[in-house]
C-alpha cells in the first residue's frame, strides 16, 4: 500500500469558548541569531500612519550572531504570513511594489509594530531583479522576556495513525461489537484536546457499545479526575446470527450497559486503593408517569373516577421519583439515600434537598411516624437550601391524613410539602 488507509474522519466544532490543551516546549532562542546594524542616515517617510525609515543597501548591514534573547529572527514575508499578523499585513499593504521607488535591497525600519523590546520592525524588500519576496526581523516576544510565557505551544495534532487500535478494539470492554466500535485510545485523544475539570460532562449521542463511557472511566482512574459522562443510544435490535445475540444481548443498549458494568468492575479490581465506586444510572425514554387530563365530555363522571389516581398504573416508585427529579431540575447523578420507615420507602435526594415517598398507601397510623422520621433525617443532613417533600396524592386515605402530614412537617420548618 502506497498511502495510509483513512479509517475515520472526525469533525470538531465548539459552541462555547474552550481552553484547548496544546503541547508545549521550552522557548528556544536558537533562531534569534540576527542583528541589524544601521550604518547611515535613512530617509524618513510615513506609511499607514507609521514612521518608516528607508535604508539604502550601503546604509545597513545584517549579520549573524550568537543566538540570544537580544537577537532577531528572520521570517519570510510570504504566503499566509501576509494575512496572519500585523507585520505580514504591513508588508502586504505598504511595502509590496516599493522596489520601483526604493530600488532593490532596501531596508525598512517601521515603528509601532511588534510586541518585542526593539520598538520597531525591520523589513527587507526584494534584493535582485525578478525577485518579489521580502523578509522581516522580529525580536523575542515581551511575554517571554518578562517570564509570563516561558514555553512555546505546538499546534494540536489533527492526524493520528490509529489503524492498529481500530483493528484490535473488537473485544475492548469485554463485549463483542462490530458495528463502528471506537477504540478507547481514540476517544481519549479527542478528550485530551480540551481541559476537562471535575464535574464536566462528556456527551455521546451515538453511544454504540459505550466506548466513550469506558474512556472517561479510564481517564478518571488514571488522572484522579471526576469527569462524568452521558451516553445516548437507540435500542436497536441485534441481528440474531451475531455473536452478541448468542451471548444474550438483544439490543445495542444492552451491550453498552453491560460494557460499563464490566469495565467498572475491572477498574475497581485493578485499582482497589484508588476507586470504590464506578456505578452509573440507566434510563429509558418513556411517556410521563402522570396521567394527562383529557376529559371525555359525554361521560365526565367516569373520567373523574379514572383520574382519582393521578399516576399511570404499573409504574414503579423509581419511575415516578426520577420524573420528579427531572421536572424539579435536579441533577440525576446526585446521591439518593433510601430508608424504610413504618414499612414504607422514603428517599432523601441531594443530602436532604428533597424527600419523597412514592408508596401507594400511607395509613393514618403511619403518618406521624413517617413525618417524624423525615424531620429527624432532615436535622441529621442539615441541607443549606430549602427542603421540598413529595408524596403520592392517592396514598393518603383521606384529606385529614394528608393535612396532618403537612402540618407536622411545617411545625419543624419544612413548609414545602406537595403531592403528585
Amino acid at each position: 500500500m502506497d498511502f495510509q488507509k483513512l479509517v475515520e474522519q472526525v469533525l470538531i466544532y465548539k459552541k462555547v469558548t474552550l481552553n484547548l490543551v496544546k503541547k508545549s516546549n521550552d522557548y528556544s532562542f536558537d533562531k534569534f541569531c540576527w542583528k541589524v546594524e544601521e550604518l547611515g542616515k535613512p530617509e524618513e517617510i510615513n506609511l499607514g500612519g507609521k514612521k518608516v525609515y528607508i535604508f539604502k543597501p550601503d546604509q545597513y548591514r545584517i549579520v549573524k550572531v550568537t543566538p540570544s534573547a537580544d537577537g532577531l529572527k528572520e521570517i519570510w514575508a510570504t504566503g499566509k504570513i501576509l494575512d496572519g499578523n500585523s507585520s505580514g499585513r504591513f508588508f502586504r499593504d505598504y511595502l509590496t511594489g516599493r522596489v520601483k521607488s526604493d530600488g532593490y535591497g532596501a531596508l525598512y525600519k517601521v515603528e509601532g509594530i511588534g510586541d518585542d523590546a526593539h520598538g520597531a520592525r525591520y523589513f527587507t524588500g526584494p534584493k535582485r531583479e525578478g525577485a518579489t519576496k521580502g523578509k522581516y526581523y522580529q525580536g523575542v516576544p515581551n511575554s517571554v522576556i518578562s517570564g509570563d510565557k516561558t514555553k512555546k505551544e505546538s499546534p494540536i495534532v489533527t492526524f493520528y495513525d490509529m489503524a492498529d487500535s481500530f483493528g484490535n478494539c473488537r473485544h475492548e470492554g469485554g463485549v463483542d461489537f462490530r458495528d463502528g466500535k471506537k477504540p478507547i485510545k481514540f476517544i481519549q485523544n479527542l478528550m485530551n484536546m480540551v481541559e476537562l475539570s471535575p464535574g464536566d460532562i462528556v456527551l455521546d449521542c451515538f453511544a454504540g457499545s459505550c466506548s466513550t463511557a469506558h474512556a472517561v472511566m479510564d481517564k478518571n482512574v488514571e488522572e484522579g479526575n471526576q469527569i462524568r459522562f452521558i451516553n445516548v443510544q437507540l435500542p436497536e435490535l441485534i441481528k440474531e446470527n451475531s455473536d452478541s445475540y448468542g451471548a444474550g444481548f438483544r439490543t445495542i443498549t444492552d451491550i453498552g450497559a453491560e460494557r460499563i458494568r464490566r469495565a467498572g468492575k475491572k477498574l475497581i479490581s485493578e485499582n482497589p486503593e484508588k476507586i470504590h465506586d464506578l456505578g452509573f444510572r440507566y434510563f429509558r425514554l418513556d411517556k410521563s408517569n402522570i396521567k394527562i387530563w383529557n376529559p371525555e365530555v359525554a361521560n365526565l363522571d367516569a373520567t373523574l373516577l379514572t383520574h382519582q389516581e393521578h399516576l399511570i398504573e404499573g409504574r414503579s416508585e423509581y419511575d415516578v421519583l426520577y420524573e420528579l427529579l427531572l421536572k424539579r431540575g435536579v441533577d440525576l447523578s446526585v446521591p439518593i439515600e433510601e430508608r424504610t420507615i413504618s414499612g414504607r420507602r422514603v428517599f432523601s435526594i441531594g443530602y436532604g434537598v428533597l424527600f419523597a415517598c412514592m408508596d401507594e398507601s400511607i395509613s393514618r397510623e403511619q403518618v406521624e411516624d413517617i413525618a417524624q422520621a423525615i424531620i429527624d433525617w432532615h436535622k441529621e443532613l442539615a441541607p443549606d437550601s430549602e427542603t421540598h417533600v413529595f408524596f403520592r396524592d392517592s396514598a393518603f386515605r383521606d384529606d385529614v391524613s394528608k393535612t396532618n402530614m403537612a402540618a407536622i412537617l411545617e411545625q419543624s420548618g419544612i413548609s414545602h410539602v406537595r403531592s403528585l
